[in-house]
């Protein structure tokens, strides 16, 4: 039931990211929706129920993407390693509790998430096309907007996420129980 939620979130991000957001001029400079539930996955989720999610999504996103092939994959694995790595020193459920320092710390964490999966892309665009330069103004704009928008959403899409799991995971329990007769 766990990767039928992950299955219908990543698809509900891909539509969003690729049919919705372009088509308002708000939005045209908001970040990869996909990398914020990587970073969900690295922070509140074991390892190897979140790898081959990530994996899949990565496989999926370049297969759309037109981009080369790997730069989504190699993009949302590191980034997952990168915040498995980091819950050694954080405590990751510690940052869904609602504090001012717990919601500076989790923007934060998503603000350099981001800015890591943007420094990735910047680079594959680089190695592919060497005349590619990013200091072009509207370049430099676009990432601007991007860190602004992920310090204004991205913890909440993560508090959000979580607690959305959290209700999941405890009603397939309820309703387990029940069906045994343990309830």
């Amino acid at each position: 039931m766990t990767y039928l939620f992950y299955l219908c979130i990543c698809l509900s991000l891909i539509i969003i990211q690729t049919t919705i957001l372009p088509n308002f001029p708000l939005f045209e400079r908001f970040y990869d929706l996909l990398i914020l539930f990587t970073l969900y996955l690295g922070l509140f989720r074991p390892f190897f129920e979140g790898l081959p999610v990530i994996l899949v999504l990565g496989v999926v996103m370049d297969s759309i993407s037109g981009g080369p092939f790997g730069l989504y994959i190699t993009t949302y694995f590191w980034l997952f390693v990168i915040m498995r790595w980091l819950i050694l020193y954080l405590h990751a459920g510690n940052l869904l509790l609602f504090s001012l320092s717990n919601l500076l710390l989790l923007s934060l964490v998503v603000f350099a998430g981001v800015l890591m999966g943007n420094v990735v892309f910047l680079m594959a665009m680089k190695i592919s096309q060497p005349d590619w330069s990013f200091w072009v103004p509207a370049k430099k704009n676009i990432l601007f907007g991007q860190l602004l928008w992920v310090i204004i959403t991205g913890p909440f899409f993560l508090v959000v996420a979580n607690s959305i799991h959290q209700r999941l995971e405890k009603w397939i329990k309820e309703m387990s129980a029940e069906r045994n007769g343990l309830h």
